[in-house]
């Protein structure tokens, strides 16, 4: 499935399943590289990823990164999830640092991205699953959208 990942969305075989993998999300939550490679992508679709194009609702992803490495205020709700947050990426191989931030501030452009139409289209939150790589595995995320703005996000498994 890797090469055919890289046959149609360029790059290495690694680019190719990280690709298709966030394109599976269209289609529901991607267990695995079968999934993944379903996703409703088109070379169109492709090359605007790819080519990072800026877009008019660009994401904002607000402090969220901070909750995703576990950074947040003390309180009953933020504490043990940030910790929990932190913890999941770290079994995936995303630490808190430069490049673990990009990462997953990558993955949330993405998503948005891929699915945009559908989500400034909606009125009110709309969520949306899709499939986090990281160099030590796989990660679902189920995240919650109002128009660009990221409200809220969970790491799914354990």
């Amino acid at each position: 499935m890797g090469a055919v990942g890289a046959a149609l969305f360029g790059g290495s075989v690694w680019d190719g399943f990280a690709e298709g993998a966030t394109r599976g999300m269209v289609v529901g939550f991607a267990i695995g590289a079968g999934f993944g490679m379903l996703g409703f992508a088109t070379n169109k679709v492709a090359n605007v990823v790819k080519a990072k194009v800026k877009v008019a609702n660009a994401p904002h992803l607000g402090n969220k990164l901070d909750y995703a490495f576990g950074n947040v205020k003390k309180n009953s709700h933020n504490t043990p999830r940030g910790a929990g947050n932190s913890s999941q990426l770290a079994k995936i191989g995303i630490h808190d640092n430069l490049v673990g931030r990009q990462i997953v501030a990558n993955h949330f452009q993405k998503t948005f991205m891929v699915n945009e139409a559908i989500i400034m289209k909606t009125n009110g939150a709309v969520k949306v699953y899709s499939l986090l790589v990281g160099p030590g595995g796989l990660k679902g995320v189920m995240s919650v959208w109002n128009k660009n703005e990221l409200w809220t996000f969970i790491f799914l498994g354990g």
